[in-house]
């Protein structure tokens, strides 16, 4: 419905993509949701490289931020698109109150 936000929405998925890859939280993530008792518990006495899973965290929340910050215009636009679908098919905007 909107394809201008498609070219960003196409940026985070490659860019989701290539953080995900050789990702210490995406090896925990899939041990955790698929309940792999022995890959949790190899995983969990592992040596951790503190500055690498900071630096990727870091990459994540990033992505996570760009995504809710696209999401969040995404929800305005359509919203205002609704509003005009509204107007468009009545002629008015409904008088909403709260009482």
């Amino acid at each position: 419905m909107f394809p201008g936000f498609n070219p960003e929405f196409e940026e985070l998925l490659s860019d989701l993509e290539q953080v995900s890859r050789n990702s210490w939280w995406k090896d925990e993530r899939d041990a955790e949701v698929h309940i792999d008792a022995s890959k949790l518990y190899e995983l969990r006495h592992e040596e951790i490289n503190e500055s690498k899973e900071v630096m990727e965290a870091w990459q994540l929340m990033n992505l996570f931020n760009r995504f809710n910050n696209l999401t969040a215009r995404l929800h305005k636009v359509y919203l205002n698109y609704m509003v005009k679908q509204f107007i468009k098919q009545n002629g008015y905007i409904p008088n909403i109150s709260a009482e």
